[in-house]
């Protein structure tokens, strides 16, 4: 993923937003993991931004152990991945853990 130097160029690290639904949510740009560098969105070329409280180490640890849940309770000829993986990667999307950039609408 590309990234730039945090330097407070895209604006205050910690601001509100509107998600699409209407509710208003504190959040930040997202960085990678040495904080000093904001990870940016290719398309917007802009950074990410997520819910304050959004913990990618966390996201990672939820998914790691639903995919280690669905491999160790397959049944033979099953697919884990495409029957418990992709339902809950769907979901995540839908409340915008998959782009968060794309489901929240900063207010400048």
């Amino acid at each position: 993923m590309p990234t730039v130097p945090a330097a407070g160029q895209f604006g205050p690290d910690q601001f509100t937003v509107q998600s699409l639904k209407g509710q208003t949510v504190d959040a930040k740009f997202l960085r990678d993991t040495t904080g000093q560098n904001y990870i940016i969105d290719p398309l917007s070329q802009r950074p990410y931004v997520v819910p304050l409280n959004y913990n990618p180490a966390a996201t990672a640890a939820y998914f790691a152990n639903k995919a280690n849940e669905a491999l160790a309770t397959a049944v033979p000829d099953a697919n884990p991945i495409v029957e418990v993986i992709y339902p809950e990667l769907k979901d995540a999307f839908k409340i915008g853990v998959g782009r968060p950039s794309a489901t929240l609408v900063r207010q400048d």
